[in-house]
């Protein structure tokens, strides 16, 4: 293992000279940039930034969700000093498209995760790649994203990581496969391959985030909706066991399929509820809504997202787990999804950082922290 030296002085792996100057929010370029202090973002991210996470019907989730993939398709290197984003010093460092796994294609596409040990590209990469933004020494994050299993993606502007590094988290973002080839139940094939691959990237970390000043000793899993189900899901996954520490789920997306279900529900393709984590008593051995959990945990769920869907699942995680700290966000607005904002650039992502570094969001445990005012 590579000795980790300080971001800022040459921490993490060594960069060579960026091209152009690159955005550390988004790691994309910053347009007719040629040095200085670059705070614009591509005409590519721009368009990734309607992903119809707040708003918006399947279809527009999934063509946002394209083009948040295609604007982290460029080449160039990892963002260097000269690509800060407003209000982050130079010691940001972003290092994007790092594998963690060998491809899933041919061969490999439906079989469990191979993992690897890449270097960051400089750009956003497939399902087997993850981002690590960090700024200083520090406990880990590992974020993953929503989306129903089928879109979504770590390039999505407004899942950087550079303000939560800014406050002492070593922040890592990872893609994994979804739809059919993450959780398709298909036949001669083993369930829960999405799932096994952000497995496949905490183990990443537990080999390699200490060149980036992370933690591996101290790694908190975090998600919202069907990335929140995913952090449910880890927690009673014998293969995660002992590889995170804590876990963070936002408006948990509470339902999961017997293997008999998946596959009726995906002959019949009703798309809203089509691929679910299976609960096959191997990789998923039990509803990740039955305890116990061996972690912490802090929930949140909106005020006006669907009860049935995200409300009443986050509330009887809670109730299982019996020590959870609960929030609600109140805010207005405060459908499905709205308090994303404030995950990666307000009061809730100072909430998180406290939360990964000691275990303390900053309230008592017995008490409902309510997010009703504006975030200062």
């Amino acid at each position: 293992m590579v000795g980790h030296r300080p971001p800022g002085r040459g921490g993490g792996p060594r960069r060579r000279g960026h091209r152009g100057t690159r955005d550390l929010r988004t790691g994309h370029a910053v347009p007719g940039a040629r040095g200085g202090r670059g705070r614009g973002r591509s005409p590519a991210a721009g368009a990734a930034a309607g992903d119809g996470r707040t708003g918006g019907g399947p279809g527009d989730r999934r063509d946002a969700a394209e083009r948040a993939v295609e604007a982290g398709a460029g080449g160039g290197e990892p963002a260097g000093a000269a690509g800060v984003a407003p209000g982050v010093g130079a010691g940001l460092n972003a290092h994007l498209g790092i594998r963690y796994a060998e491809p899933p294609v041919g061969p490999l596409r439906f079989h469990p995760p191979v993992d690897c040990d890449g270097e960051p590209t400089g750009a956003f990469g497939d399902a087997h790649t993850l981002n690590v933004w960090s700024a200083m020494d520090g406990p880990v994050i590992l974020w993953i994203h929503g989306g129903a299993n089928t879109v979504g993606s770590s390039a999505q502007p407004e899942y950087a990581g550079d303000f939560l590094a800014s406050l002492g988290v070593v922040f890592v973002s990872c893609n994994y496969r979804l739809a059919a080839d993450g959780y398709g139940a298909l036949e001669g094939f083993q369930h829960n391959r999405g799932l096994r691959d952000v497995v496949s990237a905490l183990r990443w970390i537990q080999r390699n985030i200490a060149r980036y000043g992370g933690d591996p000793g101290n790694v908190t899993v975090a998600g919202q909706s069907s990335g929140a189900q995913t952090v449910a899901s880890l927690m009673v996954m014998p293969e995660a066991r002992g590889l995170f520490h804590r876990a963070i789920a936002h408006s948990l997306a509470g339902r999961f399929f017997t293997p008999d279900e998946a596959v009726e529900v995906q002959r019949a393709a009703e798309l809203d509820v089509l691929y679910q984590p299976i609960v096959d008593g191997d990789t998923l051995p039990r509803s990740p809504l039955e305890g116990p959990y061996d972690v912490d945990l802090l929930v949140c769920h909106t005020a006006d997202e669907d009860p049935e869907l995200f409300q009443r699942p986050t509330t009887r995680f809670a109730d299982e787990h019996g020590r959870a700290f609960r929030s609600i966000y109140a805010r207005t607005p405060a459908h499905h999804g709205a308090d994303v904002p404030d995950m990666f650039r307000g009061d809730i992502a100072r909430a998180w950082a406290s939360f990964a570094r000691d275990g303390d969001p900053g309230w008592p445990r017995e008490e409902l922290k309510r997010w009703v005012n504006s975030p200062s």
